[in-house]
């Protein structure tokens, strides 16, 4: 017999607010996940938001607890299970997730995000749609 823990008690610490501001301002791309997307629902979303440099995710926020979550980066919008599902092969996996409120990660594949239009939390031992944020440039005023 195995034991389970939930992820929300086996988590890391969040990130501080100095971590997650000094990455927000040297932010090259970010993306803002909202609750009312067409497969999200009360036990699988994200709201908040995530900035990308060149070396850093921080996310800011709350995710619905889960395991094996992933972040994936699409060339289109995905924003169903099936449409996730559809497009997998074409999508880049840039980290794996295990907090779920304020995090700072390395990110462990350099892509140019230009190429890509949302970033997507993903449940892989479910295959299960969490959430999907449009990916956008911040200027650099």
């Amino acid at each position: 017999m195995g034991v389970y823990t939930l992820p929300i008690m086996t988590q890391p610490p969040a990130a501080s607010y100095t971590e997650i501001l000094a990455i927000s301002k040297a932010a090259t791309y970010k993306g803002k996940f909202k609750k009312e997307l067409k497969d999200s629902d009360a036990l699988h979303y994200a709201t908040g938001e995530i900035y990308f440099t060149d070396n850093h995710i921080a996310f800011v926020g709350e995710i619905a607890p889960g395991p094996d979550y992933r972040l994936y980066l699409a060339k289109t919008f995905i924003e169903t299970e099936a449409d996730f599902k559809a497009q997998k092969h074409t999508m880049v996996e840039i980290a794996n997730i295990n907090q779920f409120s304020q995090f700072v990660l390395p990110k462990y594949r350099q892509v140019d995000l230009a190429q890509f239009q949302s970033v997507i939390i993903w449940c892989e031992h479910f295959e299960q749609f969490i959430s999907a944020a449009p990916l956008q440039r911040v200027d650099s005023n």
